[in-house]
């Protein structure tokens, strides 16, 4: 199996970002708390892809190289991750009160905390860094309204709408991964198409999306794994497909 290659970058938001968590257009317009990393590949795909030539497929075709999701940088600069699903935490408490992890006790064994702790609910959204510095990223919220550009540019009727959007300022960071046989020159030009300022997520040609994009210091955590020889967790940093060897069919 082909071992990686690594790039970290941090990414500025310049502008508010809108990424919806569907593509329905009636209804509200809930933001995304993370920017996929399809919208890095196709900010570098829009720079560089004619000029790959060939290359371009094993570039943006293959899945030898990977673009990560951007996750928000704690206050301290340091990477954040996703909280796993597996934490819970008292009901009404603040996470900073404490949260356990139920992975652990997968197994069937309780745990005297769990008895101290009562009633659990699970933390389902925020980031974590490794030194416990929860975020949860802000947005914004706009109202806006179509044009009727027919009637000389005035507002529509009954044509209003907001956006939800990821807010200007905040920095992020996400990994750009490679299988050990792409070329080395291949990635730079990759590398390259990513620095510098990004069109990202929705309304770009309007007042959002703009991300400025800078390499950022490799940085990996190691993952602590609970007491005992007989149980290894798994933590996925990203949703994980999973495919039989033998039919191709995704399985779990």
């Amino acid at each position: 199996m082909n071992g990686s290659k690594a790039r970290s970058f941090e990414a500025t938001l310049l502008s508010d970002v809108v990424l919806n968590q569907t593509s329905a257009t009636a209804g509200g317009h809930a933001s995304l708390d993370f920017i996929p990393g399809a919208s890095f590949l196709g900010a570098a795909a829009a720079r560089v892809y004619d000029e790959l030539g060939t290359a371009a497929f094993t570039a943006f075709h293959s899945g030898k190289v990977r673009f990560g999701n951007a996750y928000p940088l704690a206050s301290d600069g340091t990477p954040t991750f996703p909280v796993p699903l597996s934490w819970h935490k008292r009901k009404g408490a603040d996470l900073h009160d404490g949260a356990v992890n139920c992975a652990a006790y997968a197994d069937g064994t309780t745990d005297s905390n769990l008895l101290v702790l009562g009633s659990l609910q699970q933390v389902r959204r925020g980031y974590v860094s490794a030194s416990g510095i929860y975020v949860f990223p802000e947005t914004s919220f706009r109202l806006k309204t179509a044009i009727d550009r027919a009637a000389g540019g005035r507002a529509k009727e009954s044509q209003l709408f907001g956006y939800e959007s990821l807010r200007a300022g905040s920095r992020w960071w996400f990994e750009l991964r490679a299988d050990d046989d792409v070329p080395d020159e291949l990635l730079a030009v990759i590398e390259g198409a990513l620095v510098g300022v990004l069109g990202v997520g929705r309304s770009k040609s309007a007042e959002y999306g703009r991300v400025a994009v800078a390499p950022h210091a490799q940085w990996r955590t190691a993952v602590g794994n609970v007491p005992g020889d007989d149980v290894v967790l798994v933590y996925c940093e990203s949703d994980a497909l999973f495919r039989d060897p033998c039919t191709g069919a995704t399985t779990l």
